[in-house]
């Protein structure tokens, strides 16, 4: 895969613009991540915008929360946002030290007898945007699961960290999603001037209801993939477009994989992946579960140069009636770290086969 041509099909497949001038760092585990989120969160001087699916009221939600109305109680401002059903079992207490120190929070998509269809459009996205200098991205939510619990490993993940002008962008898509929770954002801080960090591109896909973004560029690159393709998702019943370009990827000799959890949260989400690998199996997609715990990540590698990292699933329901956000980009670099993960969680993996069929 070219890198001018592969730079073509992300513009128009995407619907994004090519952000150069950043550096990037790829996160695979819990701790480390909210780590790198809180030290860059305490650098803060101008504002601080938090937006998860998931804020759960456990030992990792109100470190957070403690940290974020220290940071307000300092003069920044604090904006959180939350969707109203990955936080249905969050208490309505845990939000109110939040207001009491000024820090506005909002609840994407409550419930309405209106439209009830609405309803089920989630705010399906991770996001921190720090001062218009860094963002955070990915598969992490603010619960003990990512960090692991009495004995019990945390859950895998990937997330990446994005220093330069594309966390000027990323504000902006906060701002899009923070104005649909009825919110509004000082000018100043929509239109501030991005500065250049380093040499890598990337394109911040948004995920919205009907755009069908991610799909499309996922049905894309594996038709235009000459090598290989590796998946890893955690909830995996993909949509025929993405299914039939995966097929026709592996007939034509590329080396597609998907990684998906053996352990599933959602088991019957995990019944209804199971029933559409006959199909790809018989067409030469390999397919992995993973042995662990639960493997959350959202990603995917192709020639060893496009990558994306994100919130959206390989579903319908995420890639047509949710708000997502991904990050794609084209970066060897970037490309070669996320194969060498792939590669370690297949080690912990067992390879799906036919019945019959002989595992080689």
């Amino acid at each position: 895969m070219e890198y001018e041509f592969a730079k073509g099909i992300l513009e128009r497949s995407s619907g994004a613009n090519e952000i150069p001038g950043n550096t990037i760092e790829l996160q695979t585990d819990g701790p480390s991540a909210f780590e790198a989120w809180m030290q860059a969160i305490k650098t803060a001087t101008k504002y601080i915008h938090f937006e998860n699916y998931i804020v759960r009221d456990d030992s990792l939600g109100i470190k957070f929360r403690d940290l974020l109305i220290s940071k307000s109680l300092e003069g920044v401002q604090v904006r959180v946002l939350y969707d109203w059903v990955g936080c249905w079992a969050t208490p309505a207490a845990f939000w109110k030290p939040f207001r009491s120190a000024g820090v506005e929070v909002r609840s994407f998509n409550r419930p309405s007898l209106k439209n009830l269809y609405y309803m089920l459009q989630r705010d399906h996205r991770k996001l921190v945007v720090i001062d218009g200098r860094v963002v955070f991205s990915g598969g992490f939510c603010i619960g003990q699961e990512w960090m692991g619990k009495d004995n019990i490993p945390p859950w895998r993940d990937t997330g990446i960290m994005i220093k330069g002008p594309a966390a000027v962008s990323a504000n902006k898509i906060f701002g899009r999603t923070w104005s649909k929770a009825g919110g509004t954002m000082p000018l100043d801080i929509l239109e501030e001037e991005p500065g250049t960090e380093g040499e890598i591109s990337v394109w911040l896909i948004e995920g919205e209801p009907g755009k069908s973004r991610v799909l499309r560029t996922m049905a894309l690159i594996a038709s235009v993939a000459r090598e290989k393709l590796w998946i890893t998702d955690p909830y995996f019943v993909a949509p025929g477009a993405i299914a039939e370009a995966l097929v026709s990827a592996a007939s034509a000799g590329v080396d597609v994989r998907v990684l998906v959890p053996a352990n599933n949260n959602w088991p019957l989400l995990a019944s209804y992946s199971r029933v559409g690998y006959r199909h790809l199996l018989e067409k030469g997609v390999r397919l992995f579960e993973w042995q662990g715990n639960m493997i959350h990540a959202k990603s995917t590698v192709a020639d060893g140069l496009w990558c994306r990292i994100g919130s959206s699933n390989l579903n319908t329901w995420s890639l047509l009636r949710n708000w997502e956000i991904d990050v794609g980009v084209l970066d060897r670099s970037l490309a070669e770290e996320l194969e060498k993960s792939f590669l370690v969680d297949l080690a912990f993996s067992s390879e799906v086969f036919l019945p019959g069929s002989s595992s080689s």
